[in-house]
């Protein structure tokens, strides 16, 4: 089976802490740090969508996403990877 890159192990890492942890608020935090909005449940949708934070969630994850693409590329670098 193929190798998932690092990013991709951190981030399926982060979506099962998210998981495990559940409570109130876990899938938002799953958006706004990696993006993943597919746990946000659709009352909340509906309410971060008129609360007008929607496009915050989606810019939010991506700019993570990137950021830790960034700090992984950094230490690689550093570690003579």
């Amino acid at each position: 089976p193929p190798r998932d890159g690092v990013v991709d192990g951190l981030r399926r890492a982060f979506s099962e802490a998210c998981e495990r942890a559940g409570g109130q608020g876990a899938e938002i935090v799953e958006a706004l740090v990696i993006g993943d909005r597919t746990g946000i449940n659709r009352d909340t949708n509906v309410a971060v969508r008129d609360a007008g934070l929607a496009h915050f969630l989606a810019i939010s994850g991506s700019h993570m996403a990137l950021i830790v693409a960034l700090v992984v590329a950094l230490v690689r670098r550093a570690a003579g990877l």
